[in-house]
Parts: C-alpha cells; sequence; structure tokens
C-alpha cells in the first residue's frame, strides 16, 4: 500500500523528499540552502523535472514546484554566477526553455520566489535600497559563488580577513564592519550578494574561531579540532569546502592571527567610502568596545590619573576654517 502512495506523487515531490531524507529531515527547517548540499545528479534531477513541468504548464503552480525552482536557482548562483549585476538570467539560462515560456515565467517569478522560499522556511531579504531582494536572498542562499572564488581568490582573502579581524577586534554590527571594508572589492564582484555571503561567512567563522580556541592545546590545527569536536561544522558555512579555492580561503581565515583584547584600542575612527549608485560619500565612524579598562579609557581621552573621570561626556565637531 506505501509502495502504491508513493508511486503517484509527483516527481518533483519525490525529489525534494529524498533531499531532505539524505539530510535526516522530514520537513525543511529553515537552514540555507546551501547547507542541504545538493549534488550533481540531484541538481540535473530538479533541473529535467523543472523543465517538464514548465513545458507542460507553462508556469510553476504547487508549493513543491516552486520550492524547487529557489533551491535549483541558489545552486545555479554557486555554480555559474561569475560577477556583475545580478539577474534572474543566471536562472533562467539553464533551464534553457524556449523564450515564449521563459517570459511568461518571469512574469510570476515574484509570487514563485514567494512561495518557493516561504516552502524552505526562508524570510526574504528585503531592502529599501535593492529592488531584486527575492533574486538576492536565493543567490545569498546558494552560497559564495565557484567563479567569484576562483577568479577573485586572493582578493576575497584580504577582504573576508580584514573584516574577520575587525569583527573580532571591535564591538560593532557585522554589517558595519563589511560595509567599511567593500572599497576593496573591485567593481565586477562588489555587489550585495557578495556583502551579505561576506558578513554570514565571518559571523560564522568568529564563532568556530571561539570554539576551536583548545586545538592549540591538543597539538591540532583548527580544522581537525572542529573535525573531532563538531564533524558538521563545514557544512553549515556559506562554502563548499570540496572546491579547492574555497578550502585555501577557509583555512587562511581560520587560522589568522587573532588580535587580542590587549592589543585592542578602546577607540578607533574608521575611515570608508560609501558608494550608492553612481554616488560616493566619505564616512567616518567612531568605534569603540562595550567595555575598556579605567587605564586605557583614561590613555585614550587624555585623562590623568589624578583627575576624576567625569558621569558624562560630550564632544564637538569642529570643521575647520576656509580662507
Amino acid at each position: 500500500m506505501t509502495a502504491s502512495v508513493q508511486s503517484t506523487k509527483p516527481r518533483i515531490n519525490c525529489l525534494l523528499d529524498s533531499i531532505l531524507d539524505r539530510n535526516n529531515l522530514k520537513f525543511s527547517d529553515g537552514r540555507h540552502l546551501y547547507a542541504y548540499r545538493v549534488n550533481s545528479v540531484e541538481l540535473k534531477n530538479l533541473k529535467t523535472a523543472l523543465i517538464s513541468r514548465i513545458e507542460l504548464a507553462a508556469k510553476l503552480r504547487t508549493a513543491e514546484e516552486k520550492a524547487a525552482f529557489c533551491l535549483f536557482g541558489a545552486e545555479c548562483f554557486r555554480r555559474h554566477y561569475a560577477g556583475g549585476p545580478y539577474s534572474w538570467d543566471v536562472i533562467f539560462d539553464e533551464l534553457g526553455c524556449d523564450e515564449r515560456r521563459t517570459q511568461y515565467l518571469k512574469k510570476s517569478v515574484r509570487e514563485v520566489a514567494d512561495d518557493g522560499l516561504r516552502w524552505w522556511k526562508i524570510d526574504v531579504i528585503r531592502s529599501a535600497y535593492d529592488s531584486q531582494f527575492r533574486l538576492k536572498t536565493i543567490a545569498c542562499h546558494g552560497g559564495f559563488p565557484h567563479h567569484v572564488l576562483s577568479s577573485n581568490g586572493a582578493i576575497l582573502r584580504r577582504y573576508l580577513c580584514d573584516i574577520l579581524r575587525s569583527y573580532e577586534q571591535y564591538d560593532q554590527p557585522i554589517s558595519e564592519v563589511v560595509a567599511s571594508m567593500n572599497g576593496m572589492l573591485p567593481e565586477t564582484i562588489n555587489q550585495p550578494v557578495v556583502h551579505d555571503l561576506a558578513a554570514t561567512l565571518v559571523t560564522a567563522l568568529a564563532k568556530l574561531r571561539r570554539a576551536s580556541e583548545g586545538a592549540k592545546e591538543k597539538g591540532l590545527s583548527r580544522r581537525d579540532y572542529l573535525d573531532q569536536e563538531d564533524p558538521g561544522w563545514a557544512s553549515r558555512l556559506p562554502l563548499n569546502v570540496v572546491d579547492e579555492s574555497a578550502q585555501q580561503i577557509l583555512l587562511s581565515l581560520l587560522d589568522t592571527q587573532r588580535v587580542y583584547t590587549s592589543e585592542r584600542k578602546p577607540f578607533a575612527i574608521r575611515t570608508s567610502l560609501r558608494l550608492t549608485g553612481k554616488q560616493a560619500e566619505l564616512v567616518r565612524q567612531l568605534h569603540f568596545p562595550q567595555r575598556a579598562s579605567i587605564e586605557s579609557f583614561r590613555q585614550s581621552l587624555g585623562i590623568k590619573a589624578d583627575e576624576e573621570i567625569p558621569s558624562r561626556m560630550s564632544s564637538n565637531r569642529k570643521r575647520p576654517m576656509s580662507g
């Protein structure tokens, strides 16, 4: 009886069930789509099933069909996006449907994305400055694109390393740290998708670095230590660690030298160039940790040891006089 019921299930439903089952799940649980680790055979089967539905009905109707589109789309971005403005065409080009069906599907792609991401229990990354937030959400859930890593490995390594060091050194939101470093990226990959993936990766790596502090005591590398203590750690990162470029970046970030508390400056002024469209704005921000010793606080503000520290302080920004 069970076999009879299974055989009547739509093919896309069976494919999704198989992917969930391989991850020891009965239902989607809101994890990033890259964490399902879709393999090449599963991706090929998803593509075939999606094309079949689009050619038959010219649209995706069920929640499972829309969920399959989002998963396929996320994998397309990781495997095929090479930089520049992100577009739905990255997904549609891989499906390879004729122009008429593609244009028809594009008209309903917002609904498809909303319903598909909801099936995966994923919230859409909404932004007042980015009308493509549905596509951005799908792209981010694919993880770091292979071609971006392989073509810009050295630049990304420096970019991510600087973000990680600054994030560990100062108590400030990861979004602010990333925004202050985006000027390091070449225009082709200075995109919101890359920024969001960097924030996700650095946040996860900072947590892993804290969790692997005992590696040196045991004479292990951080990676070997994490493999012993938390075997599934790599699957939670937006990197495909099978990829050689991703491995090199991951290992360099895990082992990069940490700026310890004794080396920290209580206050810092960070200068960054913020790009909005064709407009550029120079931004200077004061950053400080949540806690600082009395000695370092006095030293930073020039307060002598025998002087009382006021309970409230304010500062005025003086602009240079123009002649």
